[in-house]
């Protein structure tokens, strides 16, 4: 029984974007959004897409929570 292993990889922009939420949240984002439009409905790595954009989002929310929270002490 013969496989098709390009329909069962994740895409490359999937992995980075996942990988990037933690690195630079930001981007994460932007690559996560990227990737799940590009990406079929029921396609391998989707799910992964959606986890960066959602990672990424809730740490570049803590990272300006923390910024907020730092300046307003030091002012």
């Amino acid at each position: 029984m013969a496989s098709n292993t390009s329909t069962n990889k994740i895409p490359p922009l999937t992995i980075v974007a996942f990988v990037a939420s933690f690195l630079l949240p930001i981007a994460g984002v932007v690559l996560g959004v990227l990737s799940l439009v590009r990406l079929p409905r029921r396609s391998r790595g989707r799910g992964l897409a959606i986890a960066s954009v959602v990672i990424g989002a809730v740490l570049t929310g803590l990272t300006v929570l923390g910024w907020m929270s730092w300046l307003s002490l030091t002012a």
